[in-house]
């Protein structure tokens, strides 16, 4: 029969989940930034309405925020 794989924590895989961690916190709160800097640039109604691309990437900005805060 096989087994389960489980690979036994060390501190490298402490390390890479701490700055990988870190890193996607870093990104999210650019895109965050940019998000609200489109919004007031360009205008509410402009940035949600009329533009499909502005809207994926609001709603993948708010995914990753919302999956950062549940997780």
């Amino acid at each position: 029969m096989l087994q389960r794989f489980t690979p036994h924590e060390t501190d490298e895989t402490r390390l890479y989940e701490a700055v990988t961690r870190n890193i996607n916190t870093a990104l999210t709160i650019l895109f965050s930034i940019e998000c609200i800097l489109k919004i007031f640039g360009f205008g509410l109604r402009v940035n949600l309405l009329q533009s499909n691309y502005l809207n994926a990437d609001d709603v993948l900005i708010v995914y990753t925020v919302f999956i950062s805060f549940t997780t």
